[in-house]
């Protein structure tokens, strides 16, 4: 009997805690792994969170470049730009604000709202700028006696749209441009 308490008390004294050593790291080990992944998880989550903003304000620039297009080809005469009364519309002859500031530069008084806006926090807005005419006999626009009359020759207009969107979370902003040639019912 004597001789199994002894070498159950020899056993323990060279043991001296190496699975408690190895636990402890494999423990610390487990806890970076867990910390990293839920990082790299928060990084992805903010980089969707933006996408989703941008994609957003794409599609809320597209609506107002669209609407903006739309109502330019409903253009009657091409004496009706400008004197339609609607915000957005500049003249050739006129100043084109600065696009990239959006406090002063795309409110109501400064730009036209989209008629369908798309689930934004702040509705989509166009600006158009009439840049010049092309006729479509150029050798015959040249001669100036056949327009005597104040007529203009037939042709298309160029007008150069420029409309911004804002995503969900009202920080992310794109701004579209894109020229459209209409041709006026009645020129």
């Amino acid at each position: 009997m004597k001789s199994m308490t002894m070498t159950q008390h020899t056993c323990a004294k060279t043991q001296k805690g190496a699975a408690l050593i190895v636990s402890l790291f494999l423990l610390l080990l487990l806890t970076i792994i867990g910390i990293t992944s839920m990082r790299a998880t928060i990084v992805q989550e903010r980089m969707t969170s933006n996408e989703r903003a941008r994609a957003v304000a794409t599609h809320a620039a597209e609506s107002a470049l669209r609407d903006a297009e739309a109502s330019l080809a409903a253009l009657q005469h091409v004496g009706d730009f400008g004197a339609r009364g609607i915000a957005g519309d500049i003249r050739s002859d006129e100043i084109e604000p600065d696009l990239l500031d959006s406090v002063t530069n795309w409110n109501a008084a400064d730009s036209q709202p989209a008629t369908n806006p798309i689930a934004a926090n702040v509705a989509p807005r166009s600006i158009s700028k009439q840049l010049g005419f092309i006729p479509d006999d150029r050798q015959a626009a040249l001669n100036q006696r056949d327009y005597e009359d104040g007529g203009a020759p037939p042709g298309t207009t160029i007008f150069r749209v420029s409309a911004r969107g804002v995503g969900l979370d009202g920080t992310t902003e794109v701004i579209l441009q894109t020229h459209f040639g209409a041709r006026p019912i009645n020129q």
